[in-house]
């Protein structure tokens, strides 16, 4: 694996992990919409007709789709965190803890503050730990 394969699947954990939030928020609102529908409606999930469906159903579908999503993407991230921990496995705690911060989506001079060295140490670190994991990988 080359460097830029190992700082694309870092890259793609942080991606995958935004999408997950956005998917959780997405189905958090469907939720207090179905919540609100059905209890304007009396809190039962009526029919209008057999080929229509009622606005609780379209939410719920909905709201089915999202879940489906939702756990796809987990997946995916699982996955991809697997692969990242058992890499990350190796390196020291320090440099676990700085890709750790890199993976959440913090920048090179937070994670400084954090570890008590300065922006460019973190960068030069991120660099080391970067050919590190391509030797592991290799």
């Amino acid at each position: 694996m080359t460097t830029n394969e190992v700082k694309e699947l870092i890259l793609s954990a942080k991606s995958i992990k935004r999408e997950s939030e956005r998917i959780k928020q997405e189905i958090e609102q469907r939720r207090e919409e179905l919540l609100s529908i059905q209890s304007t409606m009396g809190g039962g999930d009526r029919v209008m007709s057999s080929e229509k469906l009622s606005m609780p159903e379209r939410v719920y579908f909905s709201l089915e789709k999202l879940y489906t999503q939702y756990s796809e993407v987990l997946q995916r991230l699982h996955d991809k965190n697997n692969q990242i921990e058992s890499a990350i496995a190796s390196l020291d705690p320090l440099e676990q803890e700085i890709v750790r911060a890199w993976i959440d989506g913090k920048t090179e001079e937070q994670i400084g503050v954090a570890v008590g060295y300065t922006r460019p140490t973190i960068a030069r670190y991120k660099r080391r730990i970067l050919v590190k994991l391509t030797r592991l990988k290799s």
